[in-house]
């Protein structure tokens, strides 16, 4: 038993002593690159949002000179496929392309895997989308999230909605993806903070045309919150109309990425395009609207949004950092960026810091 045990601990020994072999030397055949190349990880649902505002946040710097002189590429891979694909796209953009740094606008089981090899590899990622609070909880310094987590999401909904008196009864409705649940749990146990709050939910797959008002009787219904990309809206819509109160409707940042959530009736009641990091300069926001629109033929999203500002941060830590690997981590703890999502700074465990504005669809 023992003697397993050593081989165990020598191969373990062997693969981190041969990726930090490779590490190493992609490190020195990068830096006489005459580009920079930066990775984007992208799953299915959020491929063309993330890569269309990339590619703009890559061409407005390159045509303002690139980054101490150099142009930056950017290195598309999918996650999609089998169970794994992410940790194999990872190395695959370390070792073999050598980037500088990864963006993964992907889902929070692949951003854990990406997360394991970017601890291994010390390859500054920043994502651009999974706000599960567990990978900042990993104390990986070299993650980075550009997104607020679920954990700061839910504070912010309960806490508005605990400054109306009464408010006590909420439902949340959830799609059945990781995801969702990841942010249904931060909801619970951020609950636990309000004296007598009441939360039922549902699941957004088994509600039915007539089923929203009837799971809880609508004269105690004080706040909707949706978690998930998975809704019914124009049917969750209808029957808080037919309910004929004023029924305060919150979506987190995966509810607000669903086609079906653009362009719908939801659109219009929008007082707030996000949960940012705080005050958003009307300036940046507009001239990245008029920019991806002309780009990409379409009005931006959070996907989006947070693609386009990923990119942002790292090419500002890159020309702080002088174009050195070493010195990138460093300079992106430290960095304090005014991008489309709003200031970015970043706490010790490489989460937002402020994060503040509060997405509220209807009331």
């Amino acid at each position: 038993m023992k003697d397993r045990s050593n081989h165990n601990v020598l191969i373990s020994f062997l693969v981190l002593w041969l990726l930090n072999g490779l590490f190493i030397n992609a490190q020195h055949e990068s830096d006489g690159a005459e580009y920079i190349p930066l990775g984007l990880l992208v799953n299915k649902q959020n491929e063309a949002a993330a890569v269309c505002a990339a590619r703009s946040a890559i061409e407005r710097i390159n045509q303002n000179g690139g980054v101490e002189g150099k142009s930056l590429k950017l290195i598309i891979r999918s996650v999609e496929g089998s169970w794994g694909a992410g940790s194999r796209e990872v190395v695959d953009l370390v070792f073999k392309e050598k980037v500088m740094a990864i963006i993964g606008s992907i889902d929070g089981r692949n951003a854990h895997l990406a997360e394991q090899v970017i601890a291994k590899t010390q390859v500054t990622y920043v994502s651009a989308w999974a706000s599960d609070p567990s990978l900042s909880k990993a104390y990986v310094p070299w993650y980075f999230s550009a997104v607020p987590t679920d954990d700061q999401q839910a504070a912010f909904f309960l806490r508005e909605i605990a400054k109306k008196k009464g408010s006590r009864h909420i439902l949340v409705i959830h799609d059945d993806s990781y995801d969702a649940q990841q942010a249904l749990k931060s909801l619970y146990q951020d609950s636990n903070k309000i004296q007598d709050l009441v939360i039922s939910t549902v699941s957004s797959r088994s509600l039915g045309s007539k089923d929203l008002l009837s799971r809880i009787p609508h004269k105690n219904l004080d706040a909707v919150i949706l978690l998930g990309r998975q809704m019914p809206f124009s049917s969750i819509s209808k029957q808080l109309d037919i309910s004929g109160k004023n029924i305060p409707l919150y979506a987190n940042l995966a509810a607000q990425s669903s086609e079906d959530f653009s362009g719908s009736q939801f659109e219009s009641m929008i007082q707030s395009t996000s949960i940012t990091s705080g005050y958003r300069s009307e300036h940046v926001v507009k001239e990245f609207e008029k920019e991806f629109l002309q780009n990409c033929n379409a009005n931006p999203g959070p996907v989006a949004a947070y693609a386009y500002d990923a990119i942002m941060i790292i090419s500002e830590a890159l020309k702080q950092s002088g174009n050195d690997r070493g010195r990138l981590q460093k300079s992106m703890s430290q960095i304090n960026y005014q991008g489309v999502t709003g200031p970015v700074q970043f706490d010790s465990q490489g989460r937002l810091k402020n994060t503040g504005e509060l997405l509220l669809t209807k009331e």
